[in-house]
């Protein structure tokens, strides 16, 4: 089964019944510049509310890479804060968050802390937030 097919089945699967979120992160002017990133939450559907969307300016002299990782971070805060506030919840709350930077899912999976102490960091207290959210989280 190729990438395509495992996207496509995970979004039957979900849509409707769990919270996904699409990720994203560029930079303008080459491969280091001023960089961005913007996430989109799609709530479960017995929820009454529309997609949020929410963007970040990154920096001015960024890679690419790092505005992907931001851009996953992002939809992590907005779903950590989507269950915040949301007022009736499951025992456990499955979030998929979907990405197009395979370089990015992967060191947020296996990030080590002399890579990247600033990311590292980050990911750390988001993963932390998570587990005492009773959530579970897939980045695809």
């Amino acid at each position: 089964m190729d990438h395509q097919d495992v996207f496509n089945k995970i979004m039957e699967q979900c849509t409707g019944s769990q919270v996904m979120i699409y990720s994203d992160g560029s930079v303008c002017g080459g491969s280091v510049g001023c960089g961005a990133c913007a996430a989109v939450l799609f709530p479960a559907c017995d929820d009454d509310n529309q997609p949020q969307v929410e963007t970040l300016a990154v920096g001015s002299k960024v890679s690419s890479f790092e505005c992907e990782v931001e851009g996953v971070l992002l939809g992590i805060r907005m779903a950590l804060k989507y269950f915040e506030n949301c007022q009736y919840r499951n025992p456990v709350e499955y979030v998929f968050i979907f990405s197009d930077c395979y370089a990015a899912i992967e060191n947020i999976e296996s990030m080590k802390v002399n890579t990247r102490p600033d990311i590292f960091i980050k990911i750390q207290d988001l993963r932390h937030n998570f587990l005492h959210s009773q959530s579970t989280m897939d980045v695809i």
